[in-house]
């Protein structure tokens, strides 16, 4: 008998915004677009050059009135590494498997999977570590724009963050004193450019190599004397331990009176800062209360069930669907 395990699941909240504007929702024109491109081939989306990696959105239904589905990214001929699990053996080599056939049908592996569920422009999303909103972001623009037409080629589309309706008031209604925002001071040496995530283990010396961040580097050069800046060697550095740099903008400490066109850049800039990652962003209010990252952002834990470790997609849409259908009902979210 299969086993059935149960894993807990991050669900965030996102808002499709379309400029120029559409007289369409998100959801009516993807499910449009999917009607228009039944089958897989029509709407496999190559991402590399080689066309060897692709995005596609592998199902789809209606639940609850919204359209649910899931996206998932694979490589064609990509094999999965495996190793003998043999306690007694003196030492383990890597080997590695094909996928299989099934039905005379090639299967090939799944490293990234992505569930969603939309009504109208209102959107939930449980991301995988390896395919990310803005792979949805991406897909759903070339799905549209490129492969059906439903969107003209200057209209762009966003799925951005939404802070809470009752965070986005009491910031309104207290204002922001100071708003600090952090990021990792280094990068992987290979790509600089790259998310911080990209930071790996060099597997020659299992040390991470890392060089500072180029905008950060520009930032330290503008507010150091040139020699004090040239000793230091950042641009040709190289580390194996990585710091932070956090940025904190606030009234100056001389400062009586808050004009309100200060006052509203402030606000706006703290409530900007929802898209960044959790824990990288504090808010400190007029009042002395602080808002944490965690605060600027709509999320819930659901449960995805699996069953031989397959995960059990209908029970999952409900329960996206049901979730975001409260933070509508609930008014936690503008409609």
């Amino acid at each position: 008998m299969a086993t059935e395990t149960r894993t807990q699941k991050s669900a965030y909240y996102r808002r499709a915004a379309i400029v120029p504007t559409s007289a369409q929702t998100l959801q009516q024109l993807f499910q449009q677009a999917l009607g228009q491109q039944k089958k897989i081939k029509d709407r496999l989306e190559a991402v590399d050059a080689s066309a060897s990696h692709f995005r596609v959105v592998s199902s789809s239904k209606t639940v609850k009135g919204m359209l649910c589905g899931t996206l998932v990214a694979f490589e064609r001929g990509a094999h999965q590494l495996v190793i003998v699990d043999d306690p007694e053996a003196t030492s383990l080599s890597i080997g590695a498997l094909e996928p299989p056939q099934k039905d005379e049908k090639q299967q090939q592996y799944v490293p990234g999977v992505l569930f969603f569920a939309v009504f109208e422009n209102h959107l939930a999303v449980v991301h995988s570590q390896s395919l990310k909103t803005s792979a949805l972001e991406q897909h759903i623009a070339w799905l549209l724009r490129e492969k059906t037409g439903l969107l003209g080629s200057q209209q762009g589309i966003a799925l951005a963050d939404e802070i809470k309706k009752a965070t986005k008031e009491r910031i309104r209604k207290s204002h922001v004193k100071a708003l600090s925002f952090g990021r990792p001071f280094m990068a992987h040496e290979d790509d600089a450019s790259a998310a911080p995530s990209a930071a790996v283990a060099l597997k020659k010396s299992d040390v991470s190599k890392l060089t500072p961040d180029s905008a950060v580097v520009s930032f330290i050069k503008s507010i150091l004397p040139g020699d004090k800046f040239a000793k230091l060697n950042l641009e040709d550095a190289v580390f194996e331990g990585n710091l932070e740099v956090w940025v904190e903008i606030r009234y100056p400490s001389r400062s009586r009176s808050q004009p309100a066109d200060t006052m509203k850049l402030i606000d706006d800039l703290a409530i900007a800062l929802r898209d960044q990652e959790e824990d990288t962003v504090m808010l400190e209010l007029a009042d002395g209360s602080k808002v944490k990252g965690s605060e600027l952002k709509i999320s819930a834990p659901i449960t995805l069930k699996s069953t031989g470790g397959v995960p059990q997609e209908d029970a999952f849409y409900d329960d996206m669907a049901g979730w975001l259908s409260s933070l509508i009902v609930n008014g936690v979210v503008s409609s």
